[in-house]
């Protein structure tokens, strides 16, 4: 049994993943953070704009030539984005911080980032347009592994192969092993073995 422990200072509990215990790691899945704390809750004397300045944000150099990003504090979707919950719905940071600085986006137009960093929002970085012009730029610069809405491959939290392992498991496949001897090798189950071959899962490598 491994004795390895938690990362985070103070904390003794057994690890899990990524350097941390079960709940940090369920921390860092819910709200960006494994240190984090459940931030999309509102007051109702709020105002969308109020609630994100209150939370704040980090500034990080991403794209020099753009200016610092500034980096979401709280909440987070899985595809990164900030997000807040207002009154019953869950608003996207980056959008209200676009409507507050260049006034409401047009129907059926979405808040963009310039620097292709999902937490950012700072309304230098961010302009308004439609989802086709969004996916349109998503797949010219090669991202669209990366903002979908659950992480692909390797980088989604549950994932248990690399993207080398399973491009070996279908080689291995392809060249007649047996669904046993890769269940052995890559150490998952018969099922996912049939999918990774299938294509039912790991469809994008």
């Amino acid at each position: 049994m491994s004795d390895i422990t938690c990362s985070i200072d103070g904390c003794k509990s057994k690890h899990k993943g990524h350097g941390w215990c079960n709940k940090h790691l369920r921390r860092w899945r819910l709200y960006g953070s494994p240190t984090g704390k459940p931030t999309t809750r509102a007051s109702y004397t709020d105002t969308a704009i109020e609630r994100v300045v209150r939370i704040g944000w980090t500034e990080v150099v991403r794209r020099p030539e753009l200016g610092p990003c500034w980096e979401w504090n709280g909440a987070r979707g899985q595809a990164g984005h900030g997000q807040i919950r207002m009154h019953g719905s869950t608003r996207q940071v980056h959008r209200v911080t676009l409507e507050h600085h260049s006034g409401p986006i047009p129907e059926g137009e979405n808040s963009l980032h310039r620097c292709d960093n999902p937490p950012c929002l700072n309304p230098d970085h961010l302009f308004a347009g439609t989802q086709k012009e969004n996916m349109h730029d998503m797949w010219r610069k090669g991202r669209q592994q990366l903002y979908v809405d659950q992480p692909l491959g390797s980088r989604h939290p549950g994932a248990k192969l690399t993207e080398a392992q399973v491009l070996e498991l279908r080689a291995m496949r392809q060249g007649g092993a047996t669904y046993q001897s890769l269940v052995v090798r890559f150490g998952i189950s018969k099922t996912n073995v049939a999918d990774i071959v299938k294509r039912k899962i790991w469809r994008h490598i």
